[in-house]
């Protein structure tokens, strides 16, 4: 995350606590003295008691914010001397397998309104008028089959991973970011959602 003013995120949470704090004061004040006769005792306290709420977590709410380090560069490996770099493949056949559940007037016209779901992008969205039953890949070749590794491109540097890897690699951050969020480690959260480019 890169911030245009403040410094670090720490500073731009602190900021905005003692921002908003400091305003419901002058509100209270306010509310005290030169509006006195537009509240009522009720209101008044109503605010005394958000502000003393607010000034007990706003501690807890900056060391959830605490400075996150800087983002690690992904590891890489040195190509070691006198060595190619090669790309390995092994392919194994399977079969994607897609349930949903749709209510029609007949099997022919359940077909087509799940064709269109699916044409549209919507076959996943998963809603109580077509609710996904199941989704996974399946291998349908022989598991006895021995693999083969074929090389399929010689390169001086690997490139990018495919679209494909980003997506584990995204699913895989998610995951970590809310086993830390579920730690209330809310820094260490950020600095995984941050690893990832938009």
């Amino acid at each position: 995350m890169k911030l245009k003013y403040f410094s670090s995120i720490t500073e731009a949470v602190t900021y905005m606590t003692t921002e908003l704090l400091s305003t419901l004061r002058d509100d209270l004040a306010r509310m005290e003295r030169q509006e006195r006769e537009h509240y009522m005792d009720e209101d008044r306290e109503t605010m005394r008691w958000r502000i003393d709420d607010l000034e007990s977590v706003a501690d807890l709410v900056e060391q959830a914010f605490k400075e996150i380090p800087p983002k690690p560069k992904p590891p890489t490996a040195k190509r070691p001397e006198g060595e190619l770099g090669y790309i390995v493949e092994y392919e194994l056949p399977y079969s994607h397998r897609v349930q949903v559940g749709v209510y029609a007037d007949s099997a022919e016209i359940a077909g087509q309104k799940v064709e269109m779901a699916f044409n549209e992008g919507t076959i996943w969205d998963d809603t109580p008028e077509m609710p996904l039953l199941y989704d996974d890949f399946e291998e349908t070749g022989d598991a006895g089959v021995a693999l083969k590794f074929n090389v399929v491109e010689q390169c001086k540097e690997f490139p990018e991973p495919d679209g494909c890897v980003t997506a584990i690699r995204r699913d895989d951050a998610g995951r970590n970011a809310l086993a830390a969020l579920k730690k209330r480690d809310l820094a260490a959260a950020l600095q995984i959602v941050d690893s990832f480019p938009e």
